[in-house]
């Protein structure tokens, strides 16, 4: 960035990493086409690099499994129809809610053993700031039981879509939001 006259605020650059692999060729020019976006003597946001560098797939299913684990019905709604859209898988998308309510589960059961905040997120492997506030939020809904019943219904979901021949768009939206329901009832308790 440097090398561009560009600076780089500290989330943007870890959400920067988050994003970028291991293929330096790729990761310089991805570095390159932010510095022109953002232009000489700026300073790259988080938005700068969700609009650049992010792939819109990983994007769209992280917000898919926030809206989920938050009782977002309408965030939910919303992204799983752009996501589908999209073409993308509902198998994917199913994996993805899997992931993140595996990490949420996780974090829970750490936190009612009695382990401080900032080690059960530890913990739970997550390390991205979005994350972290995405986990926190979830906590306030769901408790590591229920968390973990939710992983089996996320899981049948997934086992539906592959072996019953019905309809797997059917499936997985049927699956979120019966967990995002249960989520928004929860916020409302």
């Amino acid at each position: 960035m440097g090398e561009h006259n560009v600076g780089i605020d500290r989330d943007a650059k870890a959400l920067l990493v988050a994003y970028l692999g291991g293929d330096r060729r790729q990761t310089r020019n991805e570095i390159s086409k932010l510095a022109l976006y953002a232009g000489d003597g700026a300073t790259v946001s988080v938005e700068d690099v969700e609009a650049v560098v992010a792939d819109s797939s990983f994007l769209s299913l992280d917000r898919i499994a926030q809206a989920v684990s938050s009782g977002r019905l309408d965030d939910l709604d919303r992204s799983l129809e752009r996501a589908l859209a999209d073409r993308e898988q509902p198998v994917s998308i199913l994996g993805a809610v899997r992931r993140h309510m595996t990490q949420l589960q996780l974090f829970l059961a750490l936190r009612e053993r009695g382990t401080a905040e900032d080690a059960a997120i530890r913990g739970a492997k997550v390390f991205h700031f979005r994350a972290v506030d995405a986990l926190k939020a979830g906590s306030r809904r769901w408790n590591a039981d229920r968390a973990n019943r939710a992983l089996g219904h996320l899981t049948e979901a997934e086992m539906q879509c592959k072996t019953t021949g019905m309809p797997a768009n059917t499936i997985c939206r049927r699956a979120l939001f019966d967990l995002a329901r249960a989520a928004h009832a929860a916020g409302r308790r």
